[in-house]
């Protein structure tokens, strides 16, 4: 149903995922400044300007907060994962296998540093869910992901054909 309802616009975790990717934004941005949550979110800002000094922070981190947008994180943690996680609190996610669903803020970090061009190949070792490769997948060329859980493979090939419908991520068991 919560695929359903994202595919018709009557998604009920747009605003959570709205939220939170203007979060990520602002953090990685150099915007954010309160609390705990403010200090890291500085280090990756510093970091992001160390490794890229002559270009712009907005230019290597609008493209991948745009893309988590347009990831529905929740679509990727149902059926398997523990409890009642809000899947849009920047957290990481633990499933029943012991496997992990990122922190959003740490992979939209990861993304922005390694300022993609669109035209990339890449692997993934570890899919889990497959909601990170279907996050790059909208930045890259193509993602082949590599995942040792025959659960979490079949599942997130289902994710990734019900959400993005592209053949650009390949799920294989590994």
């Amino acid at each position: 149903q919560a695929i359903q309802e994202w595919l018709n616009g009557t998604d009920l975790y747009r605003d959570a995922r709205s939220h939170l990717a203007t979060t990520i934004y602002n953090g990685l941005t150099g915007r954010m400044t309160d609390g705990d949550r403010g200090i890291e979110y500085k280090d990756f800002y510093v970091l992001l300007k160390r490794e890229h000094p002559n270009k712009s922070i907005d230019e290597l981190v609008a493209p991948v907060t745009a893309a988590f947008f347009n990831t529905p994180r929740h679509l990727f943690s149902q059926p398997f994962f523990l409890g009642n996680q809000d899947v849009y609190r920047d957290l990481v996610m633990l499933s029943e296998q012991g496997q992990t669903i990122s922190q959003p803020s740490l992979m939209a970090f990861i993304l922005s540093v390694l300022d993609l061009k669109g035209n990339e190949k890449v692997l993934e070792i570890g899919a889990g869910s497959g909601w990170f490769a279907a996050w790059m997948s909208l930045l890259v060329g193509h993602v082949d992901a590599v995942e040792r859980i025959p659960g979490l493979v079949s599942q997130a090939r289902i994710s990734i054909d019900r959400t993005l419908r592209t053949e650009k991520v390949k799920i294989f068991k590994g």
